[in-house]
């Protein structure tokens, strides 16, 4: 038994949690509602699921998204089903990586711990989004680059290209994939190779890949317009010196001190010349920087948990290296629990189910599902985000029109040019004597509210007859449902 325990105890041990996270992640998965952003995504999934080319690009959740609505139901727990299960995947990732950097079978099982049990982590695995999806690819990217570094084997590095080129098509944030797996072949080449097994018949399925992705890359360069913009935006380096602070803020006060371990993990790396990790982490980090502070041109925290992976990693190795620091068990078992000590105090954990979860004013959290709920059947809706009418409501009617609001700061400008919303093709109105005489009823969520400047012609016109269906007041998560009469 003592055997069959050490043998498979950690394994055993992995399944427990693994299957009580899953708990954890499923638990009312369809009670709360829909953020705007992740109806962004439904939406596309749904009419993917009914004509299959509903639109010229998708993101890989969609896919995902639109398979469960194709076999199951179209209802917010099949939306958001795929992003848990990928998530699980990330937890297993998160438990292999570090075995493969520190051979060391308690310090995976911190990592793996630590990572499943942050509150921001638990969140993002219950959105309808394509977040989770880019952290479990890029996890799995990071671990195919360790199983080619440590064994060579060409499969391995077929799977990281695959891997870059799926993300090539479905999500231009980890284009900087493709810069560290240069790296990384430099780095492997200048150990291992030469230029006859360069272009050998064991690499031969990798060039045969490259060449693939590359033709895909420029097609959808060229053709679809995939990639756009410069390398820097119109914002002025005030501002990206404001989101930068505003992202380290933010690291902060999620994950505390570690954060400051991982800084003290990279000038580990420079004292070290660990070319290996340096790779693997600290390249994507600076990157991912780059990509939120410098091309990101929206603000928004819930991005910065890209990063939250390569941190807990990172933190997590270092605190085993710390760990080992001394010949004195007791002074090794001190350190471990004052770094451990200190991790609880400053980082947010969640370790027991709940119904809802609330991120920050970056990402509005209105109770849609409540409000559409509110309102009787076939009756007339106006909506700031008519996509969420079409999830809510379209079984029992239609939204009818749709109010202009500001998302992107183009306000007075493109917003007021444009005639009808962009997914639903619902048409705008600016004021209330476009519509016919009949009773409306205008869901009005925070969002919304604060494009008035856009609307402001139809919201005084709205004050003047309205009466008060539906109302909840959550900070930046309000929203209430209007009754107007028009004569």
């Amino acid at each position: 038994m003592k055997s069959w325990l050490k043998k498979y105890g950690i394994w055993v041990f992995l399944g427990l949690i693994l299957v009580y996270f899953a708990f954890l992640l499923f638990y009312q998965l369809w009670y709360q509602s829909f953020r705007i952003d992740e109806w962004y995504s439904s939406y596309v999934a749904k009419y993917m699921s009914l004509e299959w080319f509903y639109k010229s690009k998708y993101f890989l959740s969609e896919w995902l998204q639109a398979l469960c609505f194709k076999f199951w139901w179209l209802n917010d727990f099949w939306a958001r089903f795929p992003s848990v299960v990928i998530h699980l995947v990330s937890m297993l990732l998160m438990y292999l990586i570090p075995a493969k950097l520190t051979k060391n079978k308690y310090i995976w099982m911190v990592s793996f711990l630590v990572f499943w049990s942050l509150y921001r982590e638990q969140w993002w695995a219950r959105d309808a989004r394509f977040y989770s999806l880019v952290q479990m690819m890029f996890l799995l990217w990071i671990y195919a680059i360790l199983m080619w570094m440590e064994k060579g084997k060409a499969m391995y590095l077929n799977l990281a290209i695959l891997i870059t080129g799926l993300w090539v098509i479905f999500h231009p944030f980890l284009y900087c994939l493709w810069a560290i797996l240069f790296w990384a072949f430099l780095y492997q080449y200048k150990k291992h190779w030469d230029w006859k097994s360069l272009f050998s018949k064991k690499y031969l399925v990798t060039w045969i890949i490259v060449i693939i992705w590359l033709v895909i890359a420029i097609l959808f360069w060229t053709l679809w317009g995939v990639v756009k913009g410069s390398l820097t935006n119109w914002l002025s380096w005030d501002a990206k010196k404001y989101y930068f602070v505003f992202y380290t803020k933010h690291l902060w006060w999620e994950l505390g001190i570690i954060l400051v371990t991982w800084v003290l993990w990279m000038l580990y790396f420079l004292v070290r010349k660990k070319r290996k990790e340096v790779i693997m982490f600290t390249i994507p980090f600076l990157l991912f920087v780059y990509a939120l502070v410098i091309k990101g041109y929206l603000m928004h925290s819930r991005y910065a948990l890209l990063m939250m992976p390569l941190l807990v990693l990172s933190s997590v190795i270092l605190i085993y290296y710390l760990y080992s620091f001394s010949k004195l068990k007791y002074v090794n078992i001190i350190i471990a629990i004052v770094i451990l000590a200190a991790t609880l105090f400053t980082t947010h954990y969640q370790f027991l189910p709940q119904n809802s979860y609330y991120f920050d004013y970056t990402s509005p959290q209105p109770d849609f599902k409540s409000a559409y709920a509110a309102i009787p059947d076939w009756k007339n809706i106006v909506s700031g985000f008519p996509t969420l009418c079409d999830w809510y409501y379209s079984s029992r009617g239609n939204c009818s029109y749709a109010i202009r609001v500001d998302l992107v700061h183009d306000w007075k400008t493109k917003v007021k040019e444009k005639q009808v919303e962009d997914y639903t093709k619902i048409a705008y109105i600016d004021n209330l004597s476009q519509l016919n005489p009949w009773t409306y009823y205008f869901v009005i969520d925070n969002l919304t509210n604060k494009s008035w400047s856009i609307n402001k012609t139809l919201y005084k016109q709205i004050t003047e007859r309205w009466r008060v269906l539906f109302n909840s007041w959550e900070s930046y998560n309000n929203i209430f449902v209007l009754e107007v009469l028009v004569k």
